[in-house]
């Protein structure tokens, strides 16, 4: 299970700590021994492999603190210096991650490494989309309260039932909606329920053969032409004097029978096509009245969630999330928030007393989509779940300025390619893509101002701030519309270098 450990010259107290430590039997000195022996264990920490499904598990186990938290894990005092300790709490929404908060995040990637690991097996599906994670690096004491010790916390965005991260000490949710008394299944299940009811509907067959004969009653009615009658009768005038008596009178009832059995036929077609529209009509309003129904629930129901989402600050002040997003744009959450990696470390920081020193997030699993998310790359919190949760939770914490205050007022865009049509930039990191809500200086400004003619949104995509790249930019509405098309079609072929 191991790799020869005697190529290391390592003492025989050390081996044998080492292998006490995978030794469940007696687990109670793992503690112990693990800071006796960190410097060998990090040496031989890629080396060893359990092949039992508890590898996550002892991992974790084996940096209990020395507070009762299992979710907690200490961080050697040989692996920082008191001075390298953080006084500032960074940016939450641009930083560059402190290097004891990396020191975790790599202690964390490790565990996610881990071949035994199911949380790693669930991210490393091809289906499932990756998620955020993160470390949270605070300051406790010890059993007596005497001795300041650091140590860090581990997150994932977004929810999972317990069967998912039981092998991962996370921690909890802000507020757990997979409880089992918790209103959060009933909703969800009469929501769902509503779906199905409006989906059954919908591909009812009795709809789209109503709908089916609809069209062609209408094509029927639009082939009945009077022209057609009114022209008979301007020949049948026109033939007056050539024919006999008998002979017009006989055409001229001809044309009028006709035109008579026209008029009936276009007068049963009509009726004919108001049963089928109020068949059509009737099925539709109970489709549209369900569909209402399923709106003013959804609302009451995010309403209900986003009421139980309270989050805590250093003062012990509690707040939802509702009240936290009263004065935004949308004026509401967005679907989801609440469950992103920065609120569940600060909650739980905050629900035990910790001080908060420092962050770090990172991305692991599959690229999304529809964002640039790299795998194992750090990555701020975002602004639009989370800016207005922690500017309440990081209350009365010193934090950083905001960066983007002071943001350099002249960049020099390095243009790659440039016709009547279109312009091709490189975007350097540390500028926004196009106007944020506290800073307009950006790439679309420096466009708007280098090119006063040029029409439409100008920028066919975007980039954000702190990523490096190229852009793709419209200089009118036609060619914007036309290159944004060919990104919707994924006929343009994007690719990402991370470092």
């Amino acid at each position: 299970m191991c790799s020869d450990i005697s190529q290391y010259n390592m003492k025989p107290i050390v081996v044998f700590a080492m292998l006490l430590v995978f030794d469940r039997v007696i687990s109670s000195f793992v503690p112990i021994i693990r800071r006796l022996s960190f410097k060998v264990s990090c040496a031989h920490h890629m080396h060893i492999r359990h092949q039992d499904q508890s590898t996550c598990r002892e991992m974790t186990s084996s940096t209990t603190s020395d507070v009762d938290d299992p979710l907690l894990i200490p961080i050697p005092s040989n692996q920082y210096r008191t001075s390298d300790i953080p006084k500032v709490f960074a940016y939450p929404h641009y930083y560059d991650p402190h290097p004891i908060a990396k020191y975790a995040s790599e202690r964390l990637k490790e565990q996610l490494n881990d071949i035994s690991c199911g949380f790693k097996s669930m991210l490393n599906n091809t289906d499932t989309v990756g998620k955020m994670m993160g470390v949270f690096v605070v300051q406790y004491n010890d059993t007596d309260n005497s001795i300041p010790h650091l140590g860090y916390l581990q997150a994932y965005s977004g929810t999972l039932t317990n069967d998912e991260t039981s092998d991962m000490h996370f921690c909890p949710p802000v507020y757990d909606r997979f409880d089992q008394d918790c209103f959060y299944k009933t909703g969800e299940d009469e929501l769902n329920e509503l779906n199905r009811l409006i989906d059954q509907l919908e591909s009812n067959p009795e709809l789209s053969i109503w709908r089916e004969h609809l069209t062609k009653l209408q094509e029927e009615q639009r082939s009945v032409k009077w022209s057609a009658f009114k022209k008979q009768q301007r020949d049948l005038l026109a033939m007056r004097d050539e024919l006999s008596n008998e002979k017009y009178n006989l055409l001229d009832k001809r044309v009028k029978r006709e035109k008579r059995e026209k008029k009936k036929l276009k007068s049963q077609i009509k009726q004919e096509i108001q049963g089928a529209e109020n068949a059509i009509n009737e099925l539709e309003q109970h489709i549209q009245s369900l569909k209402e129904e399923h709106k003013t629930k959804s609302c009451q129901f995010q309403d209900t969630l986003f009421n139980q989402y309270n989050f805590l600050n250093i003062h012990n002040e509690t707040k939802s999330l509702l009240p936290m997003f009263a004065n935004t744009t949308i004026q509401r959450p967005p679907l989801g928030t609440g469950d992103c990696v920065a609120p569940k470390l600060l909650q739980y920081a905050f629900m035990k007393g910790y001080k908060p020193l420092a962050m770090a997030e990172f991305y692991w699993g599959n690229s999304p989509r529809n964002e640039v998310r790299r795998h194992g790359l750090y990555y701020p919190a975002c602004r639009g779940k989370c800016g207005p949760i922690l500017e309440h939770m990081l209350k009365g914490i010193e934090v950083e300025e905001n960066p983007l205050q002071h943001a350099e007022s002249e960049v020099e865009l390095e243009i790659l390619y440039e016709d009547e049509y279109i312009l091709v930039v490189n975007k350097p990191e540390g500028i926004l893509s196009q106007p944020g809500k506290h800073l307009n200086y950006s790439v679309y400004s420096i466009i708007k101002d280098s090119y006063p003619n040029a029409t439409g949104p100008l920028l066919v995509h975007r980039l954000d701030m702190d990523t490096s790249g190229i852009l793709l930019i419209a200089l009118d509405k036609d060619t914007h519309k036309a290159l944004a098309r060919q990104f919707i079609d994924r006929s343009i072929q994007k690719r990402y270098v991370g470092e």
